[in-house]
């Protein structure tokens, strides 16, 4: 379980948290709580369930870095960091941006999000994956849950996500 509030980071250390949720067999889970930035965004994306606070924020843009060295080398790890930023970028936002925004991200957009604007795009994911993977005839495939926690409002808030097993379940969040 991660509680996100953190304005991003280093990319190989955002690399190394990834490999973790990609060999751990536990579930893993990111609440989004105030601004979930950049890498912090990615990290939050690659967990099994995502949960966003009412006043949780998102940043999404390209990769920012440095290089020094001879000129040669510097345009190398320049041209490798495209490559490796492009490939992260393309699967971490696919379903939760348009291929054209996702294009657009590439050449340098960064988008700002609301709590709302996050759910919406999480759910809109969710269908976007459960289309794929029936056109793609997969039998077993990881279920994206949604979940929207309100736990600072007055009252309850109910939110539906149709799992990708077709069946509609209802998240109950109570304030």
């Amino acid at each position: 379980k991660f509680k996100i509030n953190s304005p991003g980071g280093s990319m190989y250390g955002m690399f190394s948290i990834l490999s973790s949720l990609e060999e751990t067999e536990a579930s893993s889970m990111a609440i989004l709580e105030g601004e979930v930035a950049s890498a912090a965004s990615i990290i939050a994306l690659n967990c099994d369930t995502v949960i966003v606070a009412s006043n949780a924020t998102m940043m999404i843009h390209n990769i920012s870095f440095g290089s020094n060295g001879k000129m040669s080398d510097v345009q190398r790890h320049v041209e490798f960091t495209k490559r490796q930023s492009e490939r992260l970028i393309d699967s971490t936002y696919e379903g939760f941006l348009s291929p054209e925004v996702i294009k657009d991200v590439h050449k340098g957009l960064e988008i700002w999000m609301d709590a709302d604007e996050i759910l919406v795009r999480l759910e809109a994911r969710q269908a976007y994956f459960e289309e794929k993977y029936k056109e793609e005839e997969v039998d077993e495939y990881p279920e994206l849950d949604v979940i929207e926690d309100n736990s600072q409002k007055v009252s309850a808030n109910t939110i539906k996500v149709q799992t990708i097993y077709g069946s509609v379940e209802e998240y109950v969040v109570p304030s």
